[in-house]
């Protein structure tokens, strides 16, 4: 039965729109699809303080504050077998019982503080049960002493289908490392001024599934730049780099681990006033 009610859920297209728990929140459709495009910008000022525009997306979706500390012990104990072998009770976090019923796309970035992430979540109600798949990402976004520049990264560190007894309270685990997928993948950071230059870059990554044939260079590897803001200029009509940027398009990140990343020597480092950064991608049911 539960496994029916499971492929129900993946495949089932919800048409209906959920009131919104963020009263500024704005979205362009009222519908919950199967995916949903994102799209955020950040920037961080020269004493290294980080700030974020709110997500933009193509859909309707719920912002659903938890403590993110609180989050992390929630998935935590989720995964842990042989603690909590037959799930755990929701009552016993501090977290809204929101986020595990009434269908939708539920979403909520942590940003104030480090360590930097967010979590996906897209629900599918079900007569007395929620069907949930939830993903939850680091995000890596800040000067990097060692490479003297800066970097932008997001990787995986929990994947979770879990089902939600509305009567009991009981949050179980259907599926471990069986997230939401994340796909269209791209990453920017720059903008930077004046003779503040890129003098290389650097595009990673381990992903679930990876298309090398639509990857502009490959990835792993430094692309240099010219060394100096004067060379730059002189071959290049006066241009200088002063924003980078890496399309993973053909690259997935499904699992645990997976993750993708862009680092780029600063020319003038660490006088910068700041960077912007951005990140652009796709998240779809399983």
């Amino acid at each position: 039965m539960r496994n029916s009610v499971l492929l129900l859920f993946i495949s089932f297209i919800i048409v209906g729109c959920l009131p919104r728990e963020d009263p500024t929140h704005t979205s362009d459709s009222s519908k919950f699809g199967n995916s949903m495009d994102f799209h955020t910008n950040g920037k961080v000022d020269s004493k290294g303080k980080l700030s974020v525009e709110k997500a933009v997306s193509n859909q309707a979706w719920i912002d659903i504050y938890t403590p993110q500390s609180e989050l992390l012990r929630l998935l935590n104990d989720l995964k842990d077998d042989i603690r909590h072998p037959n799930g755990v009770q929701l009552s016993n976090y501090r977290i809204p019982e929101s986020l595990f019923k009434g269908t939708g796309w539920k979403r909520h970035d942590y940003f104030h503080s480090e360590p930097f992430g967010f979590y996906h979540a897209r629900s599918e109600d079900y007569f007395y049960s929620t069907f949930t798949q939830l993903s939850y990402l680091d995000v890596m976004a800040g000067y990097n002493e060692e490479i003297h520049g800066f970097e932008l990264q997001m990787k995986i560190n929990h994947g979770l289908v879990l089902e939600y007894d509305h009567s009991t309270g009981q949050l179980n685990v259907v599926h471990h490392n069986m997230g939401l997928v994340f796909k269209d993948l791209q990453l920017v950071h720059g903008k930077l001024n004046g003779d503040h230059v890129y003098i290389n870059e650097k595009a990673d990554g381990v992903f679930s599934e990876e298309n090398t044939g639509q990857k502009p260079r490959a990835l792993g590897q430094y692309h240099l730049f010219e060394q100096t803001p004067e060379h730059q200029r002189l071959l290049n009509n006066g241009q200088v780099v002063h924003t980078i940027s890496f399309d993973f398009t053909g690259c997935t990140m499904r699992h645990k681990g997976d993750w993708g990343s862009l680092r780029g020597k600063i020319y003038g480092y660490p006088n910068i006033d700041t960077v912007n950064w951005s990140y652009k991608y796709t998240a779809a049911m399983y």
